[in-house]
């Protein structure tokens, strides 16, 4: 279920840096949000929105993170998002691990978990797993 304002997270755990523009470098993610009609009781999704994560000049390591930057849902409030991550790299067979990503909420603007000193990484500091490219 989406919070009023999130944030998602990428792990590279691919076994290559990925960085931006060389050899093709790009991570986006895809999320289509969606919420439930009151008067038909149907799912309703909203167009779909790329947020570019990996950028102009960028480096992603291997076992490094990259974030998106908060998400306002208070407005359109959404119940939930169809998530899924484009990566385009040609490191080939030598990226043989997964790129995983991880959900971060709060009621109030700028107080993400990884808003705050002390944040390490999603998965040291148990944000919620969405899954994983494979």
């Amino acid at each position: 279920m989406l919070n009023q304002y999130y944030r998602f997270h990428i792990v590279n755990n691919s076994g290559q840096t990925v960085t931006y523009d060389t050899a093709g470098g790009r991570i986006v993610l895809h999320v289509q949000p969606f919420y439930i009609n009151p008067s038909t009781g149907k799912i309703v999704y909203s167009g779909n929105s790329s947020i570019a994560v990996l950028t102009g000049g960028n480096t992603v390591a291997n076992g490094g993170f990259i974030k998106t930057a908060e998400q306002d849902n208070s407005s359109d409030l959404f119940l939930g998002a169809l998530v899924s991550v484009e990566v385009k790299h040609d490191e080939g067979a030598a990226a043989e691990g997964t790129f995983d990503i991880y959900y971060e909420s709060h009621l109030q603007s700028g107080f993400l978990p990884s808003d705050h000193d002390g944040f390490s990484d999603p998965e040291t500091n148990g944000l919620t797993s969405v899954g994983s490219l494979i």
